[in-house]
């Protein structure tokens, strides 16, 4: 696969009349919410390649890109297998484009992969989240509990040891996120396992 780098200096695969003009005739600095716009656009209509060459292209737009930028195409990568592929690729073109990763862009991510049931994938966004200093928030911590207690395969080593990790972050489990791993352990058949988060909870 080539890079994102070269892909970016290539002709679009989409043509575009309106790009093409922006890009080669006019000589102002179009809103980012124009290339964002159309960054979210080309992932809906499953021209995902299309999203990830224009995110690449933004600076030959005289536009300089930001942090909402990657947040609008973080959701278009996660849509597909290849897409989440590309995820290391991005963020490491996405630093050389002094485009740099927030809490929130990092929370869009997050919730993107569990939309997609992609558990595994969303607590590695989690670590980094972690290791680079930043604020991890009740909601992401609760979302993400959720989706491991809906993996089929997930063990309850794997459940009851990442909610204790989540309260070594500060996290304060609620209601509905003891509810969840209940549920998931019993389910499992694992009836002393929930009563110990019963007491827990309690």
């Amino acid at each position: 696969m080539q890079s994102l780098k070269q892909s970016a200096t290539k002709p679009p695969l989409l043509e575009n009349p309106f790009l093409d003009h922006l890009e080669k005739v006019e000589n102002f600095e179009p809103p980012e919410s124009i290339l964002d716009y159309l960054i979210e656009f080309y992932g809906i209509t499953d021209k995902n390649q299309e999203s990830i060459e224009l995110f690449c292209r933004i600076p030959n737009f005289r536009c300089v890109p930001s942090v909402y930028s990657l947040s609008t195409l973080m959701p278009v990568l996660c849509r597909s297998s290849k897409g989440l592929n590309l995820v290391p690729e991005i963020l490491l073109n996405s630093q050389v484009m002094n485009t740099r990763m927030e809490d929130s862009t990092f929370q869009v991510f997050i919730a993107a992969l569990c939309r997609i049931r992609r558990a595994g994938f969303a607590i590695e966004i989690l670590s980094c989240m972690v290791n680079g200093g930043f604020i991890v928030n009740a909601e992401i911590c609760s979302t993400l509990l959720s989706c491991l207690c809906e993996q089929k395969e997930a063990t309850k080593f794997e459940v009851i040891g990442f909610l204790e990790e989540l309260r070594k972050l500060g996290f304060c489990p609620r209601m509905v996120d003891y509810r969840n791993v209940i549920r998931f352990l019993v389910k499992g058949k694992m009836g002393l396992d929930a009563l110990h988060v019963v007491n827990q909870m309690k």
